[in-house]
């Protein structure tokens, strides 16, 4: 209860994590760590090519997971995460022109509505763990029932922390 009176004045203080478009710089490591959560690994085991805009103003970023199972990040033109497909390497203008069988393979964004991504207070929770220290999010997944994987960045290295909107933290690790 003391940790959660705490809490309380930060979660009222803190600004949206994720609110801002990506500019074109962030991409790289937001697309690794977007793979890693997706593939389960950390993201040294992700490496990324280089950021490709379309005459759209969209970006995409080919990689490989453990240099053998490929995989593409997708951006809009206004820097927002629109997807992530794995397998064969595709470029965010061909992405808009697949076929409906190749959109299913391809992961949409975790983020694109309010429900689906972690809050502020969430990501506060997290960097409970950190003794104040402010974590930069990499990427995150929506496991299930408003519960999240979040890889975290912070100047001592990537961590990973499963938790919910309440806020729960159910796990806190490094990678």
């Amino acid at each position: 209860m003391k940790r959660l009176s705490l809490l309380i004045p930060l979660f009222i203080l803190s600004a949206p994590v994720l609110s801002e478009p990506l500019s074109p710089g962030n991409m790289p490591a937001y697309c690794r760590g977007q793979a890693a959560s997706d593939f389960g690994t950390r993201p040294v085991y992700i490496k990324t090519g280089k950021l490709v805009k379309a005459k759209d103003g969209s970006y995409s970023i080919s990689g490989k997971h453990d240099e053998k199972e490929p995989f593409t990040c997708m951006f809009a033109a206004n820097g927002e995460f629109t997807g992530m497909k794995r397998g064969s390497a595709m470029s965010s203008a061909e992405a808009k022109t697949a076929d409906p069988s190749a959109k299913a393979k391809t992961t949409e964004q975790p983020h694109k509505a309010k429900t689906s991504e972690p809050s502020a207070k969430a990501i506060e929770a997290c960097d409970m763990f950190m003794n104040g220290e402010k974590g930069h999010v990499e990427g995150f997944n929506d496991l299930y029932n408003g519960m999240f994987s979040v890889t975290l960045k912070y100047k001592s290295g990537f961590k990973h922390c499963e938790v919910s909107n309440e806020p729960r933290v159910d796990k806190f690790e490094d990678l």
